[in-house]
């Protein structure tokens, strides 16, 4: 048992690094192995929450899911957050190389000490209330701690697998996203992209506000659908939002950042055109459904506030351009 520590609250930890990564990796992984019908339910997630004391309920959350390019919206989006003024906190998955990727704030993994001390504590909570929670829920449950007890004031959560009865559906965010509809995990959602639709629109709730990127007839009728059923306001691409991309070039010897411009229309009928962002201002922004949000999370739409450095993990990306490229785009490794 180590020593109590101001930065745990002075609670001992009982278990290593090592001895909590087995802990977690002990668990059902369904990122690995195919479920079963009936193996996903919040009722697991709900009860290990009230056990740490519902640390979902104290976030103001922004809620991620679709079939392709929500991981990239999440992390695209927290940076925009993140650059302007918040504490951002950012929960994503599968992880590239560590695990403590999948739970940023403000762009920096959970440290392993700080990833010690809450499966210790999760870990207690399992044994207090005889549950069998699973290896996603475990990293739910300690995204959630993470960003409170960091002090995030925003929390930008990607679904983990379709979104009715994904772990990080217990949520009641302030605005939800749905990236795309396409065939994806169909031995779960489903093999039409009405009934995938139905599982990603889970996500929205009653009275909050909806961002959608789905352009396919058959899928963005059901989440006009339930978004009229709950009462929860629309933004469509394609009628309230369209975008246009430039992708950028790069040379050993000079580099074009891509651009993206965005047109909202607002209730009057009358079309804004937002500047166009450049790489080094915008974390190399081409997501159009991010790019819908900014107009929320930056005040009056405008994109003064938004990254002036490109990083490296914005993308996800392994690739470095020349060095004199990038310090031609002042970026920083």
């Amino acid at each position: 048992m180590t020593k109590p520590d101001k930065r745990t609250g002075g609670r001992d930890i009982d278990m290593t690094y090592e001895q909590a990564i087995a802990f977690w990796y002990s668990r059902i992984n369904y990122e690995q192995r195919t479920p079963a019908a009936g193996d996903f339910k919040l009722d697991r997630m709900h009860a290990l929450l009230r056990l740490l004391g519902d640390p979902h309920a104290r976030l103001r959350i922004v809620h991620v899911a679709g079939s392709k390019g929500k991981g990239s919206t999440a992390a695209m989006l927290a940076s925009i957050l993140h650059q302007a003024g918040n504490r951002t906190g950012l929960f994503t998955s599968p992880h590239l190389v560590r695990v403590e990727e999948r739970i940023q704030v403000d762009g920096q993994p959970i440290a392993a000490e700080a990833l010690t001390q809450l499966l210790d504590e999760v870990r207690s909570a399992v044994a207090a209330g005889w549950l069998e929670p699973t290896f996603f829920e475990i990293a739910t449950a300690v995204g959630f701690l993470h960003f409170v007890r960091q002090g995030a004031n925003l929390a930008v959560v990607e679904v983990g697998l379709g979104g009715r009865l994904d772990s990080t559906n217990v949520c009641s965010p302030l605005v939800a996203l749905i990236t795309s509809i396409s065939h994806d995990h169909t031995q779960m959602l489903g093999t039409r992209l009405a009934s995938i639709a139905g599982e990603k629109a889970g996500i929205i709730k009653p009275g909050r506000p909806v961002v959608s990127g789905v352009t396919v007839p058959e899928a963005a009728c059901i989440i006009r659908q339930v978004c009229r059923d709950r009462q929860a306001s629309l933004w469509e691409l394609g009628v309230h939002f369209r975008y246009s991309y430039e992708p950028g070039q790069v040379t050993a010897d000079s580099l074009q950042p891509p651009r993206v411009c965005i047109e909202t229309t607002h209730g009057s009928g009358l079309t804004t055109h937002h500047s166009p962002l450049t790489a080094h201002q915008s974390g190399w922004l081409s997501s159009a459904p991010v790019m819908a949000t900014t107009s929320q999370a930056v005040p009056n739409g405008r994109s003064g506030a938004l990254p002036r450095h490109y990083s490296w993990q914005d993308t996800r990306s392994k690739y470095s351009p020349p060095a004199r490229v990038r310090k031609a785009i002042g970026a920083t490794s």
